[in-house]
């Protein structure tokens, strides 16, 4: 019984032991870091957060059950090194990750610290973009990303129909990269950034003042401001004093300024003022149950305690604790307790003397575990569903679009990746079957600066801005379209005349000078002046030129002004408006003989040119086409100007001249404006039209563009192309006689006599030459051959062929046999 006794208590002992081993395994507390600004806009907001999450944490049954969450916390100050010294401080005291910090500078240098260590690093306010790159594999984030507000930056500004834009931002690695970011959405979108104004980190006004004030130079006038919050509101401080905030300016801002206005007490908001008309992002978060909880809890917690103001971040900086304490419970399940082990303590130096003990800095066993069920994170938080992508960000629930109206932030829209631009939340859109798609994106109405609703042009000629360079061609014929005077160096035209009264139709002045192109004498050519704007030669050309596809790819066109349609011109008595218009001038017999002798002038041209011309040799389908384009080239005629076109249609093809001219539309309604006896047969064909050239992505084509269509309804148009095309009534008004009369042969049996005869008698002529070359060609080879073989070149047929070879060859090869015949021993 004694014995029982003894085994019975030993068993027990071992049982309590057990027991106490198995519960000491599993820790009492655990450790997590958080460095960042303490007094800051976004530093007071996320200290409450945090403090407030780990409140609920450690109060929560079910996350970290028994196992207490300590936040140990450190200030950055704003400084890397500072925030640096309060990374390693958090690292002694073994954390398991580290929560911040706001500034994406100091992210650089503590990721780096964090991933020695193997310890992860979640931000709630670092947006710098390159933080997401491979350089930083530990780093996380619950805000997103600036590449995705950039985004929504460059689609603000192309919704708004801005091609280029001044921004000015904070030179730091969050400034910069940011820039970046929008850099290169905007050259996605054929957008750019025209200057960059750079702010040191601690900027003061008189740094604003001169930034500002050099911008006054710059033709755009809409700003995009990157910077960090900022409560006293110095830019816009200083461009109220300078008068940059009138209606003429757009600012646009990214989400510092949302964060800044929501940190303002009720006693503060009457400085919204000065951002009257600004035009801003806001970090988007979905209406939820926890988000009004956390909301509720909030405005109780701001009447006891002071400077505790919300925004958006104080949302991530609660989520990220979160985030953190779902990861270790789950970390815990797997690994039971969090564990540190001591680095090489040879590698590193003693640094007892500044208060970091680097030998006692620990690296977290099972860190990349931890690292691994950290990016698995999928829980609704108050900001939204927290989820990261493959390249540790949060996935994007969009941003608000605001606007400060009446001292109000009001919402205008929402943006987000997938659906762009729109009056619907995102994540309404995104349960729909059919989502909003581009072309459906919209805003509500948007108080612009100065108090207007109407958008801004968003571009200006400054006062002492250069004058535009533009490029006219100085023709040689039509030169009523446009050209320079001669004596007064004056250009005009009907071109010129478009170009000037549209100018009055653009609300603000241009600074211009002609440019002439050409040496009046030939037209210049017109791709080379249109490839000289590309060249940035000149800022713009105008003329009569014509909108074809290879230009389009270079220049931008401004809205047509006039088409340039091809029609057919011919006499309008002897014609009828019909498809076979061209068929009438001539008889079917008449036609015939056009033929016949066309095809007989061919042939003669090919014998007579064959042994002289390149162009006629070569295969035998070569010299057929040439043969046949030769002899059709006589029927048409190409002409330079409209006396020319007026004595061709005049003589006709009995004459030397032409039926018919094809050309553009507007040169031949100046040409039938002097000439009542033509007129345009038929419909137009080959549609096409002029506009005015100005380099790629630049404001004014727009412009132009839009006072061209002034200037067509107002009637302005019809009374310039009245001015310069009706002078004797327009060819529009003028009837072509429904009987057109016919020439018969007999009207030209001795024309074609005469051309017969020629033809026949320039033949006979050449072929007499060529017996006579054969010939004497002939009887010097007599001179130098034996007699067996002048025996076997006697037959016909031989003779025959030997013949057609000789006239088949080249002048210049004939000329070289005969010499070789007479110095049969020097045959160079």
């Amino acid at each position: 019984m004694k014995q029982f006794m003894v085994l019975y208590l030993m068993i027990w002992i071992c049982v309590i032991f057990l027991c106490g081993i198995v519960h000491s395994e599993k820790p009492e507390s655990v450790n997590i870091g958080a460095v960042f600004t303490f007094d800051s806009v976004i530093g007071r907001v996320a200290k409450a957060a945090m403090e407030m999450a780990v409140s609920d944490v450690n109060s929560d049954p079910i996350v970290l059950n028994g196992t207490k969450l300590n936040l140990i916390m450190k200030d950055g100050r704003c400084n890397a090194f500072l925030g640096s010294t309060g990374a390693f401080q958090v690292l002694e005291q073994g954390v398991a990750a580290i929560i911040g910090p706001q500034s994406s500078a100091i992210a650089h240098s503590i990721s780096q610290i964090a991933d020695a260590v193997k310890v992860p690093l979640i931000s709630y306010a670092a947006t710098d973009p390159t933080l997401s790159s491979l350089q930083f594999p530990l780093f996380f984030r619950t805000v997103q990303s600036d590449s995705e507000q950039m985004a929504a930056m460059a689609n603000l500004i192309d919704f708004n129909g801005w091609k280029e834009v001044i921004v000015v931002f904070l030179d730091d690695d969050y400034g910069r990269n940011g820039v970046s970011a929008l850099s290169d959405e905007l050259e996605n979108r054929r957008l750019k950034i025209s200057h960059k104004l750079a702010l040191s980190i601690h900027f003061d006004l008189d740094e604003i003042t001169k930034l500002l004030n050099q911008t006054k130079v710059f033709n755009p006038r809409v700003f995009v401001v990157h910077i960090n919050p900022d409560p006293r509101l110095r830019i816009f401080s200083v461009a109220h004093k300078l008068q940059m905030m009138t209606s003429e300016y757009v600012w646009l801002v990214t989400d510092w300024l949302a964060a800044t206005l929501y940190s303002f007490s009720p006693v503060n908001q009457k400085s919204l003022s000065i951002v009257e008309g600004v035009v801003g992002l806001r970090q988007h978060i979905p209406d939820s149950s926890k988000k009004r909880d956390f909301v509720s809890r909030w405005k109780k917690m701001q009447k006891r305690v002071a400077n505790t103001s919300w925004n958006s971040y104080g949302f991530f900086a609660y989520d990220t604790v979160w985030a953190v304490a779902h990861s270790i419970d789950k970390f815990l399940k797997v690994h039971d307790n969090i564990t540190f082990s001591l680095r090489d303590n040879n590698m590193v130096p003693h640094t007892e003397g500044i208060g970091i003990q680097l030998e006692k800095l620990k690296t977290f066993v099972n860190g990349s575990d931890f690292v691994n069920i950290l990016s698995l994170s999928n829980f609704s938080g108050v900001s939204g569903q927290i989820r990261f992508s493959s390249d540790r960000n949060v996935i994007s629930s969009g941003y608000d679009v605001i606007n400060i109206n009446q001292m109000k932030i009001n919402r205008v829209g929402y943006w987000s990746n997938h659906s762009g631009f729109s009056v619907v939340p995102p994540e309404i859109l995104a349960k729909q079957k059919h989502p909003r798609v581009s072309v459906d994106q919209k805003l509500e109405n948007i108080t612009w600066p100065g108090g207007k609703t109407e958008r801004p042009r968003g571009w200006v000629i400054a006062d002492n801005a250069k004058p535009l360079r533009i490029g006219v061609p100085r023709r040689a014929s039509f030169v009523e379209f446009v050209t320079e005077l001669q004596d007064s160096h004056k250009i005009q035209g009907y071109c010129i005349d478009i170009f000037m009264k549209a100018l009055e139709f653009i609300p603000y002045e241009i600074p211009f000078v002609f440019k002439p192109v050409g040496n009046g004498k030939s037209n210049p050519n017109y791709d080379s002046l249109v490839k000289k704007i590309d060249q940035n030669v000149y800022d713009a050309v105008v003329g009569d030129i014509a909108i074809v596809t290879n230009r389009t790819k270079i220049v931008d066109f401004s809205q047509p002004f006039a088409s340039s349609s091809l029609v057919i011109v011919a006499p309008i008595n002897s014609s009828k408006s019909n498809a076979w218009v061209f068929l009438r001038p001539f008889s079917a017999d008449m036609w015939c003989i056009i033929g016949a002798s066309f095809l007989m002038i061919g042939v003669v041209i090919w014998i007579l040119e064959h042994r002289v011309n390149d162009e006629f040799r070569g295969p035998p389908k070569k010299q057929l086409v040439t043969m046949f384009m030769f002899s059709l080239s006589t029927l048409f005629k190409t002409n330079s100007s409209p006396e020319e076109y007026a004595v061709a249609l005049r003589n006709g093809p009995s004459g030397g001249g032409v039926a018919a001219i094809v050309d553009e539309l507007p040169y031949v309604e100046l040409f039938l404006s002097k000439e009542t006896e033509f007129g345009i047969i038929g419909q137009p064909f080959t549609r096409s039209s002029w506009g005015f050239a100005f380099q790629r992505d630049s404001p004014l084509a727009l412009d132009m563009s839009t006072a061209i269509l002034k200037l067509a309804e107002s009637g302005e148009l019809q009374k310039i192309h009245e001015k310069w095309f009706c002078k004797m009534g327009c060819p529009g008004e003028r009837k072509s006689n429904p009987k057109p009369d016919q020439l018969h042969l007999s009207s030209f049996w001795g024309l074609y006599l005469s051309c017969a005869v020629i033809s026949v008698v320039a033949l006979i002529l050449f072929l007499l030459r060529i017996i006579s070359q054969y010939v004497g060609f002939k009887q010097r080879q007599k001179d130098i051959v034996a007699p067996s073989s002048e025996q076997s070149e006697s037959h016909c047929s031989r003779v025959v062929v030997n013949f057609f070879n000789f006239i088949d060859k080249k002048e210049d090869a004939i000329k070289k046999m005969f010499t070789q015949c007479d110095n049969p021993h020097n045959p160079n």
